[in-house]
């Protein structure tokens, strides 16, 4: 069988990370980088031992399949790009810098018959594999009621968005997995520090028939905290992101604790990527991806509407 040629465009932060993960997780594919500058380029390929190349339309004809890890104003040219010639994309979340240009990716994929997946790693989070299966497999129907709750320390540099289309996003995602229709939006607060920037706190309430949702995300917290709670009737699932932890409890009383598998987001999330460039399933779809920066964006304007108004 052929060894799978990866290719990597975007060398900074979260490229070395997918870089790290495909070079030191599987030796069984073959990854080739793209970077823009001579010295990066240089210190990755003496560091991880990959040839890099400073222009990304080099790699077409020399990869199986290609990770974009490139600012998100730069989605939709380099994505773009490899749909047109055919080559499968994970491109890194959120899918695009507007939703004009995530639909547009959405159609190129689509019009070339190419996949392309979006980095929504939460997906792969062992903990909420191991969630997911148990309520397939122990609940009947979806839940009434979730929250979620997202925090982080302040960033060390201005990052250019809001904390909803930063962090939120992750929790959209999730929730849209579980409970796919758009929800109402009846209610959103949002706080910002700096008026001269975006928000860095946000809490939503979503509704759909039947279920309800409470979402916050906030970059002013003094420790990280990723966590959720899944509930129907008496049941109770409760997620930690971070330990990862899954704990189920029955009428506030008995509970259980789910055993949680070993491994890391990304390596789980490089296993599908290698599975969908040979034919498999896409888990998180451009499709899907659209789905949650939607539904991120209209949050947006709702605490807008609201922060304007008070």
């Amino acid at each position: 069988m052929t060894r799978p040629r990866i290719g990597i465009v975007g060398l900074g932060s979260m490229g070395e990370k997918h870089v790290k993960t495909c070079v030191e997780d599987r030796t069984d594919i073959d990854v080739l980088g793209c970077t823009v500058g001579r010295r990066r380029m240089e210190y990755m390929m003496t560091k991880w031992g990959i040839p890099v190349v400073l222009d990304y339309r080099e790699l077409v004809g020399k990869i199986d399949g290609v990770i974009v890890a490139v600012p998100t104003e730069l989605h939709s040219e380099v994505a773009g790009w490899f749909l047109r010639h055919r080559i499968p994309v994970l491109v890194e979340k959120p899918i695009a810098d507007t939703l004009e240009s995530a639909r547009e990716l959405v159609e190129l994929a689509q019009e070339h018959d190419t996949p392309l997946q979006v980095g929504h790693v939460e997906r792969f989070n062992p903990a909420w594999r191991a969630a997911r299966r148990w309520w397939q497999d122990q609940v009947s129907g979806p839940p009434d009621r979730i929250e979620a709750l997202r925090l982080s320390p302040p960033p060390q540099r201005d990052l250019g968005v809001g904390v909803i289309l930063d962090m939120m996003i992750h929790d959209l995602d999730l929730i849209l997995s579980i409970l796919p229709e758009q929800p109402a939006i009846p209610w959103v607060e949002t706080l910002t520090l700096d008026e001269s920037k975006e928000e860095d706190l946000c809490i939503a309430r979503l509704q759909w028939p039947g279920a309800v949702a409470s979402v916050t995300a906030a970059r002013i917290a003094y420790r990280r905290v990723r966590q959720l709670k899944v509930s129907q009737g008496s049941i109770t699932m409760k997620v930690d992101l971070l330990d990862p932890r899954v704990t189920v409890t029955r009428d506030g009383e008995s509970w259980e604790e789910l055993v949680v598998e070993s491994g890391w987001p990304l390596e789980y999330q490089l296993e599908e990527f290698l599975q969908v460039i040979a034919g498999g399933p896409c888990q998180v779809s451009g499709a899907e991806a659209l789905k949650s920066l939607e539904l991120a964006y209209a949050i947006t304007e709702q605490g807008a509407k609201i922060t304007k108004g008070n």
